[in-house]
């Protein structure tokens, strides 16, 4: 696994959402690191914690289309889609006390 960085050809040109784009970047690692370490606490936590996050960015980022008109139902969806995957691993994840199943990996390409 390799960790993502953040580069400024990342930007979004907004401020508020670059700021939570690095910090999902963030959470991202931290998740691979407690893969990597087998910290099933780790990664309860920090599973969590993103899950949390993109519920607060995917709606920042709708206000923020909205403001300036951008057409938002198809990314909107994409959003509703990646967050119902996401409950399901963390339910997963909660019911197995935070062990990676390797078919999660799987699921998710490096």
């Amino acid at each position: 696994m390799m960790a993502l960085i953040w580069t400024k050809q990342l930007s979004v040109g907004n401020a508020t959402l670059d700021s939570e784009h690095k910090n999902l970047v963030g959470i991202v690692n931290s998740i691979e690191y407690a893969i990597e370490t087998r910290d099933s606490a780790a990664l309860l936590r920090t599973f969590k914690q993103l899950m949390g996050c993109t519920h607060t960015h995917f709606s920042n980022e709708e206000k923020f289309a909205q403001a300036i008109n951008i057409p938002f139902d198809q990314h909107r969806l994409s959003h509703q889609h990646f967050q119902k995957e996401l409950q399901h691993t963390g339910e997963e994840l909660e019911a197995k006390s935070g062990i990676w199943a390797e078919y999660v990996m799987e699921h998710y390409p490096q």
